[in-house]
C-alpha cells in the first residue's frame, strides 16, 4: 500500500510539473512576450491621461470644469460679430445667413467622434 501512495505521489509531481512548464511556455509565447507587455504599458499611460483629462472637467478647481465655460457667450458673442455687417439685410429680408458656430468644447469632442 505504501509503494502505490509513492507511485501516485510521483506522478502527481510529474504531472503538474509538466503543466507548469506547459503554461510558462505558453505565456511566454503570448501574455509574456515583450512586444504585448510594451503594447499593454502604453495603453495604461493613455488611460491615465485620460482618466486625468475626464478628472479635469468634473474638478471644479480645475481651468477644465466644464461649467466655468460659458458656451452659449461663446456662441453668442461669434454670432454678434458674424451679423453686424449684414444688420440692414437682415432687418429688411427678415433673413438671417445660415450657419452658427459650435462651442469650442463640441467641437473638441466631434474630434474624438470622427
Amino acid at each position: 500500500m505504501d509503494i502505490v501512495v509513492k507511485i501516485f505521489q510521483v506522478m502527481f509531481y510529474i504531472t503538474g510539473s509538466v503543466i507548469a512548464v506547459l503554461t510558462y511556455i505558453k505565456a511566454k509565447n503570448g501574455l509574456l512576450n515583450s512586444v504585448n507587455t510594451e503594447y499593454q504599458k502604453k495603453v495604461m499611460d493613455r488611460l491615465s491621461i485620460l482618466a486625468k483629462e475626464v478628472y479635469d472637467e468634473f474638478d471644479r478647481t480645475s481651468d477644465k470644469f466644464w461649467a466655468k465655460e460659458d458656451q452659449a457667450k461663446e456662441v453668442l458673442h461669434d454670432l454678434h460679430e458674424k451679423i453686424i455687417p449684414y444688420k440692414h439685410e437682415i432687418i429688411t429680408k427678415k433673413e438671417m445667413p445660415p450657419g452658427v458656430r459650435l462651442p469650442s468644447k463640441f467641437q473638441e469632442l466631434d474630434v474624438f467622434f470622427k
